[in-house]
């Protein structure tokens, strides 16, 4: 059966149940919710439905049970000190302790409350199946042929197509399609208001209201539990002659409501409607064409919200990943956050150290040195972006950048040495702008190595770190922690050498071992190809160390030494001198050509 409650003729709320149930007021001792409430039947209780709320003292706590006794009949029993009032076609009374049956519909009156009973199919409720979003069966590819119309017919339907596809359009730019929807219900299918209801913690709110007057009945609580249980367009169709004279048809109204489905099928909300019911008048039933048009609608409220989900989405990750990557990178990683899983890829890895920092933030104090750091940092990750790199990291006064990934970039070595040539390029005007407060210049120490490593978050879920993980990386950071002892600003491995063109120029500066790894690697100083003197010189320097690994430790002790008029200080030809120069006095046979670091 179907009970709706009316408090001052307008429906308050529907239930629907086929078990016995008490009517009255909300108890206090039992904690009870209400009014306008249907609480389950408990082991020793029937389920009762509150109508009043507990200081309501002419409706007792139990008034009335109803009890179905069939499609359409149902046995009422006075459970009241007092006679009740019960209205079909004509009035009768229900004195205390009597139990009478009647036929469906019919009205109980009690105080400043009205019980509706009626039978389910008196009111019919009809559907039509409702897809989630982005769904498509194979059927619906092709559409039958449009009947034939009128030019009336014609042009309405025109206009009706050309309004909802203005609610869909403004699903594209902003929120306003939401009251747009709305007022499509009244301006477009004619409703007398229209209502969007979305989901909050398990319970259907009202969001957006529009109405043709001023006087507005609540939503049909069997409509609308139906329509959220069996995620369907339903619409309550009403003749006036199926409800009885005694029925205030201004206070009934026919309905159609579709839910709001997301991608997976589940229940955002509802795009609700109704029309009034007037005896004797023009009241224009609603039928399956209104029902299809407000389920349309209701797909273009879906649609905009998954739209400004994905907004919304995107938007958060390209302000996460705009800390990282270069702005197009991160509209890439918005649109496919895929490229963040973890994977192998060949790489090259970046360490950048600040010279002097320790001795220097002890100097000018903590603020200054934030200043000072932070004007440093700015202008090495402008150049690591340039060049379409990664920041992985700011560790104190160390910086980390990789190329490589997430996207390929098959020139990562080269990139990553463009970027740490314009670092060295950044210092004079660095120096210009603090030597004076640090008291002296600005000098940084760049090592690169290029190969294979694990990528992906090497973070956490609580805070996002895109980097790679791998011996690549740590030689990398070996590399730069080596260019204090070579007394050269800029190193790279053999690998990173090997995939470098014509545009530089280098020279290897030894072979060495590194501390936890094995393998001897070969480092090179690089600079851009630009004065043939330095290539000279690149060239002289190499050969000496040449000599050197060959045993011929007088040659290299002498090309060495005429290095070092050329260029006074030369680490890696001081090197080369003290190394060959050893040998020559210890006069050993047991050189090693690998040169083992005193320390990190």
């Amino acid at each position: 059966m179907l009970i709706q409650i009316l408090s001052a003729n307008i429906s308050v709320a529907e239930f629907r149940t086929a078990s016995p149930v008490v009517v009255g007021r909300q108890s206090v001792e039992k904690n009870e919710e209400g009014p306008y409430r249907l609480l389950p039947a408990l082991s020793s209780e029937t389920a009762r439905l509150i109508v009043a709320p507990f200081q309501t003292e002419t409706i007792s706590r139990r008034t009335l049970s109803l009890e179905p006794r069939g499609p359409s009949r149902v046995a009422i029993r006075n459970l009241s000190r007092s006679p009740l009032v019960l209205q079909t076609e004509t009035t009768e009374r229900i004195e205390p302790g009597m139990e009478i049956e009647r036929n469906l519909p019919f009205d109980l009156l009690l105080p400043n409350v009205v019980v509706r009973v009626a039978a389910e199919n008196d009111w019919e409720l009809l559907s039509v199946p409702t897809s989630a979003l982005g769904t498509l069966s194979p059927t619906q590819h092709r559409l039958p042929d449009l009947p034939a119309l009128s030019a009336g017919q014609l042009d309405d339907l025109v206009r009706w197509m050309q309004t909802t596809t203005s609610v869909f359009q403004s699903t594209l730019s902003s929120m306003d399609f939401i009251p747009a929807a709305a007022a499509a219900l009244v301006d477009i299918v004619g409703l007398d208001s229209g209502r969007i209801l979305m989901r909050r913690d398990g319970k259907l709110m009202e969001i957006a209201r529009h109405s043709a007057g001023e006087e507005q009945l609540p939503p049909s609580s069997t409509v609308l539990e139906r329509v959220q249980a069996e995620k369907r367009t339903f619409w309550k169709k009403i003749d006036d002659h199926d409800v009885p004279a005694t029925v205030v048809l201004s206070q009934l109204s026919m309905v159609v409501a579709a839910p709001i489905l997301d991608s997976a099928g589940e229940v955002l909300g509802v795009l609700y409607g109704d029309r009034r019911l007037s005896r004797g008048a023009s009241s224009r039933a609603i039928g399956k064409p209104e029902a299809l048009l407000v389920e349309m609608l209701a797909c273009g409220i879906a649609t905009g919200l998954a739209r400004q989900k994905h907004q919304d989405k995107a938007t958060e990750a390209e302000s996460r990943f705009a800390q990282f990557f270069t702005r197009e990178l991160a509209e890439q990683l918005a649109r496919d956050p895929s490229l963040l899983e973890g994977r192998d890829a060949q790489v090259s890895l970046l360490f950048v150290d600040v010279r002097g920092f320790s001795r220097i933030s002890e100097c000018i104090g903590a603020a200054e040195t934030v200043r000072w750091i932070g004007d440093v940092m700015d202008e090495l990750s402008r150049e690591v972006l340039a060049t379409a790199g990664v920041l992985v990291d700011y560790i104190g006064d160390e910086l980390v950048a990789m190329w490589g990934a997430p996207t390929n970039q098959p020139d990562h070595p080269v990139r990553a040495v463009h970027a740490g040539l314009a670092m060295l390029d950044a210092m004079p005007r660095l120096t210009e702008r603090w030597s004076e407060r640090i008291g002296e210049p600005c000098q940084i120490g760049i090592g690169i190595n290029s190969g294979p490593a694990l990528v992906g978050n090497v973070g956490s879920k609580v805070k996002f770190k895109y980097g790679a993980l791998g011996n690549t990386v740590n030689l990398a950071s070996r590399v730069q922690g080596l260019t204090k002892y070579l007394k050269r600003p800029f190193l790279v491995t053999g690998e990173t050498h090997a995939q470098l063109g014509s545009d530089f120029i280098s020279r290897r500066v030894c072979k060495t071992r590194v501390v936890n790894i094995a393998k001897p690697v070969d480092l090179y100083e690089v600079e851009r190809a630009c004065l043939p003197s330095r290539k000279v010189f690149f060239e002289a320097s190499e050969a000496a160390l040449i000599a050197l690994e060959e045993g011929r430790y007088a040659e290299a002790a002498t090309m060495a030494g005429s290095l070092l008029g050329l260029n006074r200080g030369d680490g890696p030809s001081l090197l080369i001198l003290s190394r060959a120069a050893a040998q020559l006095v210890n006069d050993e046979n047991d050189f090693d050509p690998v040169w083992i670091p005193p320390g990190k």
